[in-house]
């Protein structure tokens, strides 16, 4: 019903803002998250083990001293400047996760989204989900403890690079998300929302399944033709085509098919060589 609001994962609202048939959407996103984890998973792996070694090591050793030497008088102070200089390294690597995915500081604007080699518009149609999620407006996002007690999050738990991991239905998938503190976030999160109205706000229109394979380039030479920024667009310069190709992404971004609207990368740059091609005919006649 409309005006209704429902509780579900935002997993479940990503899905429906990407298709309009939801099971397509899941299946969508387990594409982008299973390809995102198995890139940052040995990353993640290794600087788990290596701060875990490093505690140990500045753990046991600070027991040896304490045991051992307790006053210094036979091994000095080095041993103990060395451990230091360890356990300051063991902060060090363990807070480096953290900083990956927000930065050196608290987070003020959302980082950089990383990504796996799912389909680019799948990915992009996800950072648009996320951006709005991040509204200070939009209703907030929470997790359940055991006893079914909600917790609100802060939106900024939203902003690290590998928030598109928080998607998906495997907690170890979730896991190498950091919270704001350092510490691993792998909670599945929901929302309070009513999806229809809320995909609606977002100014998006769900595919209905699938990819089109027809293309209204002429919508797109009709949008480009109109932009000023054409002109400065020299054919057979170096990065021409990447200019153009970001270009036809700037002058569909209104569009509330943005970016299903838009064919894949090769066929893009296929386009935009050939309009090219075309402009340099033309201002050379």
């Amino acid at each position: 019903m409309a005006g209704e609001k429902e509780e579900l994962p935002i997993r479940r609202l990503a899905a429906r803002f990407l298709f309009k048939n939801e099971q397509d959407g899941l299946d969508a996103i387990d594409r982008v998250t299973s390809s995102l984890y198995g890139k940052i998973r040995l990353l993640y792996v290794a600087s788990y083990i290596g701060s875990s070694v490093l505690f140990g090591f500045f753990v046991l050793f600070s027991l040896f001293l304490a045991l051992v030497d307790p006053s210094g008088r036979h091994f000095g102070h080095t041993p103990f400047f060395i451990n230091v200089a360890i356990g300051i390294v063991a902060i060090a690597a363990f807070f480096s996760w953290r900083i990956f995915q927000y930065g050196f500081s608290y987070p003020i604007i959302p980082r950089k989204i990383m990504h796996g080699n799912g389909d680019e518009a799948d990915v992009r149609n996800l950072e648009r989900f996320f951006e709005a999620m991040q509204k200070e407006q939009n209703p907030r996002a929470y997790y359940c403890s055991k006893n079914g007690t909600r917790t609100y999050i802060n939106r900024r738990y939203l902003f690290g690079s590998l928030r598109l991991l928080l998607l998906s239905e495997h907690h170890w998938v979730r896991e190498p998300v950091s919270s704001l503190g350092g510490l691993s976030f792998g909670r599945e999160l929901f929302i309070e929302t009513n999806a229809e109205e809320w995909i609606k706000q977002a100014n998006r229109k769900p595919k209905a399944g699938g990819r089109s394979v027809a293309y209204d380039y002429q919508a797109i030479l009709l949008a480009l033709i109109e932009h000023p920024a054409l002109a400065r667009i020299i054919p057979g310069e170096r990065g021409a085509i990447t200019q153009l190709i970001k270009l036809i992404h700037t002058v569909s971004e209104s569009r509330p098919d943005y970016p299903d609207c838009l064919p894949e990368r090769t066929q893009l740059q296929q386009f935009a060589s050939s309009v090219l091609e075309a402009i340099k005919k033309n201002r050379a006649s």
